[in-house]
């Protein structure tokens, strides 16, 4: 018998994860921080993946800048907007 998967979690979990993760990754800049790992969060929040792997791994990218950071942190807010939209929108 062939088993279907499903994701857990309604869309409104997923966007409380992606909220979180959002935060994080506003969060500001710690000492000995790096921009990479706030972006990582972005990604998290929104699936933007060369922050999943190329940027999470020392080695495999140049470092982040502060103004990609904030590229990435202000699509991450316009995805996580959108998605919010669309839920409450379907929302009885």
């Amino acid at each position: 018998m062939r088993r279907t998967s499903s994701i857990p979690g309604s869309p409104g979990d997923w966007l409380t994860r992606a909220k979180a993760d959002l935060a994080l990754a506003k969060a500001p800049l710690p000492a000995g921080g790096l921009y990479e790992d706030l972006c990582f969060h972005a990604q998290q929040a929104v699936a933007l993946n060369a922050y999943a792997h190329e940027f999470r791994y020392p080695g495999l990218a140049e470092p982040v800048t502060e103004h990609e950071y904030e590229a990435a942190v202000s699509l991450a807010e316009q995805v996580v907007r959108w998605a919010e939209s669309l839920i409450q929108s379907r929302t009885p």
